[in-house]
């Protein structure tokens, strides 16, 4: 079935982009601790508004915190929200499946 599957998704190109775009945000998600060059809290008032450098490789915001260090960071955020929205979702919809097969059944048995 594994196989099956794979072999399908091998053929569809856009699922396959979008598989990777998820594993890498995983990925990314994941290894924050290593990946970020610097804490992505940590404020430093006199590098504020700073360009792209080796230290800062997207430069630094209004308090002087590093942006790749914040987006890097921010994944663990987005997937979270991106998880229970789907969770939301998946339970919405199976309360709405269980609803739906109750009212039949009591149409048909009442």
């Amino acid at each position: 079935m594994l196989h099956n599957t794979w072999h399908h998704l091998k053929r569809q190109r856009l699922a396959l982009l979008g598989g990777s775009i998820v594993s890498v945000l995983i990925l990314v998600a994941l290894l924050a601790p290593l990946l970020a060059p610097s804490d992505p809290l940590e404020q430093n008032l006199y590098q504020r508004l700073q360009p792209s450098s080796l230290i800062h490789p997207l430069g630094t915001d209004d308090f002087g915190r590093d942006i790749l260090s914040r987006i890097i960071y921010g994944a663990r955020i987005s997937l979270r929200i991106g998880l229970i929205s789907i969770s939301i979702s998946i339970v919405r919809r199976h309360l709405a499946g269980a609803l739906g097969g109750v009212s039949r059944w009591s149409q048909r048995h009442l």
